[in-house]
């Protein structure tokens, strides 16, 4: 009768998944890559915003430039007038200090304002690559009427309200994934 031992070793290299560990790192993928896509939909409405506020800032700015230089030449028409008397009263002296620190003012608040405007400029031509004039050509109009603004209720599309959907996806998954390993 011969005796005779013998042994088989097989291996395997590809992983034997059991207990629905491979549908946990599926619905972990898809939630991660959901997640991804929904950065992506708030990095280019943050930068949406950013350009909007930035042409209505713009717009802004023009026309604060333009009031500031009217009241400019209003002040320096007065303290010409004051200075071009042969004597003046008290009063009038007060009254050319005055107008005088009023114009300092305006002067201060035009070169604020035209510092803003070129870095407006300059996020609009660096940033984005287009022309002043460009830019000037799509600014928005000056609001007469400030409009209301309505929700149309549907919080799903926001991808804010995406992010926690997501997130809880992931998170049911990260769960699934943790049960199936014990």
């Amino acid at each position: 009768l011969g005796d005779s031992q013998g042994s088989d070793k097989i291996s395997v290299s590809y992983p034997i998944e059991i207990f629905g560990q491979r549908g946990a790192r599926v619905d972990l993928g898809d939630a991660t890559a959901n997640l991804t896509r929904n950065e992506k939909a708030k990095a280019q409405d943050s930068v949406f915003m950013e350009v909007v506020l930035k042409l209505y800032r713009y717009r802004q700015i023009l026309n604060e430039v333009d009031v500031i230089s009217e009241g400019l030449t209003a002040y320096s028409k007065v303290i010409n007038m004051l200075s071009g008397r042969p004597k003046l009263t008290p009063e009038h002296q007060v009254s050319l200090s005055v107008f005088k620190l009023a114009e300092g003012d305006f002067r201060f608040k035009k070169a604020n304002l035209v510092s803003e405007q070129r870095a407006v400029e300059d996020f609009f031509s660096h940033v984005k690559g287009l022309d002043v004039s460009k830019v000037k050509s799509v600014l928005p109009s000056k609001k007469q009427e400030w409009p209301e603004i309505k929700s149309n209720g549907n919080v799903q599309d926001s991808p804010y309200y995406r992010e926690f959907v997501y997130n809880a996806d992931k998170a049911r998954a990260l769960n699934e994934a943790a049960k199936s390993k014990t």
